[in-house]
């Protein structure tokens, strides 16, 4: 932006420099009238130059200066309410490993916030019905691709848009999650999740009020 600037100051300091007492015009060969209406014009012209100059400057530069420093109160008051809540809270990173109902299941978990509930992948899936109650039966893979059996009442059923704009409609039973040195029951919903890469993908109904997601940074909570 500066560059518009630097024609009008050259001229500036150009025109200052014939108002000194040792510029290069001879003034003695002038007529004296016709110096003083020469530095007359020049004294407008330089003022004018000025003003123009400042005109631009208010106008365009400080604005802009303005514009990149300011952050509006609102935001500041949001900022440091959102500080002031990450004291209590555990930063892990876009991956991390749980457990999932014992230390013997373990696998690694994709972090998604913007995924309402959690999700685990389930396979071989049969319904069953224990004392009135319906129940399902499905099978899981650890980090070691091992199956797992699985018997879990249901909670409920979810309506689930993916990625793509399809809806499906899912099983949702609770699950005892271990994530670092907590452990949570939540919601988890049934999903085959063959052709993804985490068999476990976390969501906001675990992270809620515990976590702080960074997403440069992987398996913070260690193993």
């Amino acid at each position: 932006m500066l560059n518009k600037f630097y024609p009008l100051v050259l001229l500036t300091c150009y025109s200052c420099a014939l108002l000194q007492p040792n510029s290069p015009v001879k003034t003695e060969e002038i007529k004296e009238d016709s110096s003083m209406k020469m530095k007359q014009d020049l004294g407008e012209m330089n003022q004018k130059l000025l003003e123009d100059i400042k005109s631009m400057l208010r106008s365009e530069l400080i604005p802009e200066i303005k514009g990149a420093n300011h952050i509006p109160k609102k935001v500041l008051k949001n900022q440091k309410k959102a500080k002031a809540s990450l004291k209590n809270k555990l930063i892990i990173g876009r991956v991390e490993w749980i457990r999932v109902d014992s230390d013997a299941f373990k696998m690694r978990a994709k972090v998604d916030t913007g995924a309402r509930t959690c999700s685990i992948h389930a396979e071989n899936i049969i319904e069953k019905e224990i004392d009135g109650k319906k129940y399902i039966q499905f099978e899981s893979l650890d980090h070691e691709q091992k199956k797992h059996v699985f018997l879990k009442e249901v909670v409920k059923s979810q309506k689930v848009k993916s990625s793509n704009g399809s809806v499906t409609n899912r099983y949702v039973i609770k699950m005892n999650i271990k994530l670092g040195t907590k452990t949570h029951d939540v919601h988890v919903n049934l999903n085959d999740r063959e052709d993804l890469r985490f068999n476990f993908l976390i969501g906001r109904n675990l992270l809620r009020g515990a976590y702080v997601v960074d997403v440069v940074q992987t398996r913070l909570l260690g193993e």
